[in-house]
């Protein structure tokens, strides 16, 4: 059986290179998983990388995480000083930016409306922050296993759930 952990950062500028503690510490208390991380200044191939690994897949949980969700949740620098403190590159202009200051989604639009028509056998998400019509689209793709603003354990909580 695949199990498919999905972790999806909104940013309003493309990031550095970072670890994410959350998908390291799965990665050592779940057997078998399969763990692919994305964001939303990612080209169109990586995203269907992930629609591939979720048809693939039987248990899959895919995490967005946007900017001023719980820290536990948001990338370290590889560097370990932190997110403030992490350097990054000028955005990059995308179609589908929001209002000044908001981040470009519409590569993500797409992307969950892939995932709706996929639609693996088990299937969890979680928003971590804010992004309304994100919101609305993981509601309707995950039901009752959709999660907003968890906090860090028991996020952890229902993803050890989904996969053990």
């Amino acid at each position: 059986m695949i199990k498919s952990l999905i972790y999806i950062r909104i940013a309003a500028e493309a990031p550095a290179a970072y670890t994410i503690p959350l998908l390291e510490e799965l990665k050592q208390q779940v057997t078998g998983i399969t763990t692919f991380e994305f964001d939303n200044f990612s080209e169109e191939s990586i995203r269907q990388y992930a629609i591939e690994l979720l048809k693939q897949s039987q248990r899959v949980a895919i995490v967005v995480v946007t900017e001023g969700a719980p820290e536990g949740l948001l990338p370290a620098s590889s560097s370990a000083k932190g997110v403030e403190d992490a350097v990054v590159s000028p955005a990059v202009p995308a179609g589908g930016a929001g209002a000044a200051g908001e981040p470009p989604i519409t590569g993500l639009t797409t992307f969950f409306n892939r995932v709706l028509k996929v639609k693996p056998p088990r299937l969890l998400m979680a928003l971590q922050g804010e992004q309304p019509l994100l919101q609305k689209m993981m509601q309707a793709a995950a039901g009752e296993y959709f999660y907003h603003n968890l906090e860090e354990q028991e996020l952890k909580k229902v993803l050890e759930e989904l996969f053990n």
